[in-house]
This record gives structure tokens, C-alpha cells and sequence, in this order.
């Protein structure tokens, strides 16, 4: 997981990858701004969702379970946005974030 903000249309990480319990990940999102409304999105099981809400409250908004799906097409609407911009990434330095526990990655 991470934490993104939107800056304008654009989204921003602000933290380093990380992979955490649920009690974990509700406890570093309010020791910022506990009334932060936070919307949480990707593969979330229902025990984990539950976990955030019961911590979190109306702070918490749980993407239905088919947003959070992997579907090609999410990937190509991002390249799309990003083409319209006049960005583009170097395929051969991409590269795919796979996190175990206790692991963690440093922001790009």
C-alpha cells in the first residue's frame, strides 16, 4: 500500500510501497489527519475492509470489490491520459513491484 494524493488532475504518491496489516495501515493514516476522509481501492478482502472501517469510521470509503479488479484496460486509460500529456515511459526500465512481508520499496 501507499499513500496518493491528487495534486490538481494528477495523482502523487507520498509514501514508500509498503505491506502492512489493516490495524497498521488505519493507524499510520491517522496519525496525520484522523478526520481525513480516505478512499482505499485495489485487492482488499472483506476481513481487511472491515478492520478499516471499524478503526477508521466514516474516514474510511472501501472501493467496491470490482474496482479493484486488474483489468488490462485500466492500465491503457492510464497510458492513454499520460500519451494526451505528451508522456511516455521507457518500457525497458519499467519494471513490476511485488512486495512481501516486511518488505518495502522506496519512492521512484
Amino acid at each position: 500500500w501507499a499513500v496518493y494524493r491528487t495534486r490538481g488532475t494528477r495523482w502523487q504518491r507520498l509514501t514508500e510501497y509498503a505491506n502492512s496489516t489493516a490495524p497498521e495501515i488505519a493507524g499510520a493514516i491517522q496519525s496525520g489527519d484522523p478526520r481525513l476522509a480516505t478512499l482505499f481501492c485495489g485487492e482488499i478482502d472483506p476481513i481487511s475492509a472491515e478492520v478499516l472501517k471499524e478503526l477508521m469510521g466514516n474516514a474510511a470509503s472501501i472501493a467496491p470489490a470490482a474496482a479493484g479488479l486488474r483489468r488490462a484496460g485500466y492500465l491503457a486509460e492510464l497510458a492513454l491520459q499520460r500519451a494526451a500529456l505528451g508522456e511516455s515511459d521507457d518500457p525497458a526500465t519499467l519494471e513490476a513491484i511485488y512486495l512481501q512481508p516486511g518488505a518495502s520499496r522506496q519512492p521512484l
